[in-house]
């Protein structure tokens, strides 16, 4: 089974931390030896400061911004609600959402003083099982902990050679605003300072906010199991735990939002031992369902769960930062990395820009729901490794929040169904707006989203979900459409306004524009996946009618003179290649549309548009990792294994830390989950791909499975076990040097879609 990492220094940033997680608590220890600090933090433990805060009533002023965009007024534009939210709110900042922040600091000292040696700490991403062990003064120290899945608590373990001195406090994380910026200024006034009090054997701490009367968030820790001759533990007036003369202990650790119920109780009766294999039980099976392992070697190894020697664990990264090309060790590790941090992150709530951990007040972008490609590229890896029900915790995040979408909708734009704005938290209002981010202009939201739902449906073959959850969801999405577009001279449908997230045209001093190319790639996809999904069902026969004649009057895609797809589907507005997303090669994200699929020209002209950005960015690699994730994917359904290995490649180098956690820009900077789930499933695109067949009335009929599309040099040798495809399939498949060795497709669910096999390079 795979290790994880194995490092021997502790870390000086809280990123390069033990990220130990069960979907709901996430447990950040820093792993310094003798006083260590364990940050914890609570999925749904946004601070709230901007409750109450909704999206400004733009729905009066629509038809003056049509008018205006059409008149290429397009900074005047920007301004409108701009001025809507300052006169309602009286903040002419632009306002973010409620930021992610740590819950307490757990700190558990060692009473024992000298100089450390034999450091080690480790990571097993198979149980998420985090490690720290030295030696300090002539006795061995170990510590263990890990969150568990099955009950909803923390479990830490300390044991020595001889019997030792701890003392285990809560205490508010110190306010040291790593990157000062974005939300840091509101923290100091919405926290009250935490109330920290013993109850017989247990500590709690309890903080409120201060000007939200009801809100407040409870840490508790309580140690138990205690061994050794004549060792107690007891709660001190001074609000810690002292436990003395101990060679092992167990501490139960948790946190409650409001007037959630602690779940430490129901756990006393259970050992250490007990909860650790019950959390494995549950965590290991989601982890090790799908399984890849590059070789580098002539003979494969018989596992593809490798335990590597700890020696190569920290000579992999430095080697991957300094010798190209990438080693498929490395990859292998940073697959696994990435697979165990999406998985610990899913809960209730799917993971945040953070996954579900920080270690800051001031952090990045509020560590909120970044809805423009960084939500969505967190979680790519899901469905692909079978982790069907971590992708539930993208549902049930949407779901709580459709009033809140809904009323998006009509405020912004006076339409039914529902509107997702480009940033959220544990509020969905779109208030974040800005005259040089008009976010409020673009409308892919939801019509994204819906990808994931119908997704859903194609890799479980669970034709209830759809029906009861996808369908709904997918409608609502349609009908802001059927109320948002209006025509234009020519009879097409007309975007506007429009926005292509963070990027403007070259010929423009603002993102507003028309058409932007993802808005209108985004609804297409919805419609066709709507009568796709219906007609082989046969339901919605009403509906199916009004969606195909909206597709019928979808504005086309353009073609620049450079050869190279259009960002903006309108002569007015031109490209600019200088940018790291590549928001309007979306069509190809997730798979080809048919229609794209038998235009050549497209084809070629989006191979050109990422080309074109790559080199433009050259300078770049590493920067908005993000955008080389959607780039790779459009390079992996165009079958393009040279770009696929570019990118790989390149953010291998910048952006993971030595923990084999990843960052959002090169470095590695700024900690951030998105590439966690986005460089597995683009390793898993590269394997294999699966596209459903359509007949002509647009229903299902099979499933064309696509074996190595896209495969690069750095992964041209290895297994996959396990790998999920469109269709309920389930691959095995051996290869060497490009070439298939053998392989099996079993299908897994009583819905009895045929397939088509293309393999490339098969002996």
């Amino acid at each position: 089974m795979i290790r994880g990492y194995t490092l021997r220094f502790p870390p000086a940033r809280w990123e390069e931390g033990i990220l130990c997680g069960n979907g709901a608590m996430g447990a950040l220890a820093l792993g310094q030896p003798v006083q260590e600090t364990v940050i914890l933090t609570h999925e749904r433990l946004f601070a709230p400061i901007f409750d109450g805060f909704k999206a400004p009533p733009m729905k009066y002023k629509i038809g003056e911004i049509r008018e205006l965009i059409k008149a290429g007024r397009y900074d005047e534009t920007a301004g409108i609600p701009v001025e809507q939210l300052d006169s309602i709110y009286h903040d002419p900042r632009m306002l973010w959402t409620n930021p992610f922040m740590p819950a307490c600091d757990m700190l558990v000292n060692t009473d024992v003083f000298g100089s450390v040696s034999e450091y080690e700490r480790s990571l097993d991403f198979s149980s998420g099982l985090g490690k720290v062990e030295y030696k300090l003064g002539g006795v061995r120290y170990f510590r263990e902990f890990f969150a568990s899945r099955s009950d909803g608590i923390g479990v830490l373990k300390l044991s020595s050679d001889k019997p030792a001195k701890y003392t285990i406090a809560l205490a508010k994380h110190p306010e040291d605003s790593l990157y000062d910026f974005h939300s840091s200024h509101c923290m100091k006034r919405e926290l009250d300072e935490p109330q920290v009090f013993s109850e017989g054997d247990e500590i709690v701490l309890r903080c409120k906010f201060t000007y939200r009367q009801g809100r407040f968030y409870t840490a508790r820790a309580k140690a138990v199991q205690l061994k050794g001759s004549g060792c107690i533990a007891r709660a001190m007036l001074s609000r810690h735990l002292m436990l003395d003369n101990v060679k092992e202990a167990v501490i139960l650790f948790s946190i409650e939002m409001d007037e959630e119920e602690s779940a430490m109780e129901k756990c006393l009766i259970y050992s250490y031992d007990e909860l650790l294999e019950s959390h494995k039980a549950i965590h290991g099976d989601m982890f090790q369902r799908a399984e890849m392992l590059l070789e580098s070697h002539v003979h494969m190894r018989k596992s593809l769960l490798v335990d590597m020697p700890a020696e190569d664990d920290e000579k992999i990264w430095e080697e991957s930062r300094n010798k190209m090309p990438i080693s498929p060790e490395f990859l292998n590790k940073a697959f696994y990395a990435g697979q165990y941090e999406i998985l610990s992150s899913c809960g209730f709530y799917p993971p945040n820009l953070q996954g579900v951990w920080t270690g800051a007040y001031g952090v990045c972008w509020s560590s909120d729901y970044t809805n423009g490609g960084n939500a969505q590229t967190s979680i790519l890896s899901l469905l692909p490794s079978g982790m069907f029900e971590c992708m539930q915790s993208l549902f049930n995040y949407l779901e709580s929040l459709m009033d809140h979408f809904r009323r998006n909708a009509r405020a912004l734009y006076n339409c039914g169904g529902i509107y997702i704005p480009i940033r959220t938290s544990d509020s969905g209002h779109a208030f974040h707006f800005g005259a040089s981010h008009p976010t409020l202009f673009w409308t892919a939201g939801a019509a994204w989203f819906s990808r994931f739902y119908y997704d859903y449906w194609l890799y479980t073959c669970d034709d209830a979900f759809f029906i009861n959850r996808a369908l709904p969801f997918m409608k609502e999405a349609a009908q802001f459409y059927l109320d948002f577009l209006v025509e234009d001279e020519n009879g097409f449908w007309l975007f506007s306004p429009s926005y292509s997230p963070e990027n403007c045209p070259a010929n423009s001093s603002s993102p507003v524009c028309i058409n932007a190319t993802m808005d209108i790639a985004a609804s297409r996809e919805l419609f066709s996946n709507l009568i796709s999904a219906c007609e082989s069902l046969g339901i919605e026969r009403e509906s199916i009618g009004k969606w195909r004649e909206i597709l019928s009057k979808m504005p086309p895609y353009l073609i620049n003179a450079d050869g190279a797809l259009k960002e903006w589907a309108t002569p007015l507005l031109e490209d600019r290649y200088d940018h790291l997303r590549s928001s309007h090669l979306y069509m190809l994200y997730y798979d080809i549309p048919q229609d794209f699929k038998e235009n050549s020209e497209l084809m070629n002209a989006a191979r050109k548009a990422y080309k074109l950005r790559m080199k433009a960015n050259s300078q770049d690699r590493g920067i908005m990792s993000l955008g080389q994730i959607q780039c790779g994917m459009a390079a992996a359904h165009l079958q393009d294994a040279e770009m696929v290995d570019a990118i790989l490649n390149s953010i291998s180098k910048s952006n993971y830390y030595p923990t084999y956690a990843t960052s959002h820009d090169a470095g590695p900077y700024i900690f951030n989950a998105d590439i966690s789930g986005g460089l597995p499933a683009l390793m898993f695109e590269a394997v294999a791909q699966s596209s459903p067949m359509i007949d002509d009335k647009g229903a299902i009929f099979a499933f064309n499975i696509v074996l190595l599309p896209a495969l690069p040099e750095c992964m041209k040798s290895g297994k996959v076990r396990g790998m999920r495809l469109r269709g309920g399939f389930s691959l095995d498949m051996e290869w060497r040097d490009k070439i298939i060795l053998d392989y099996k497709l079993s299908r897994l669910t009583e819905v009895s879609y045929p397939y088509a096999v293309y393999t490339v390079n098969r002996e």
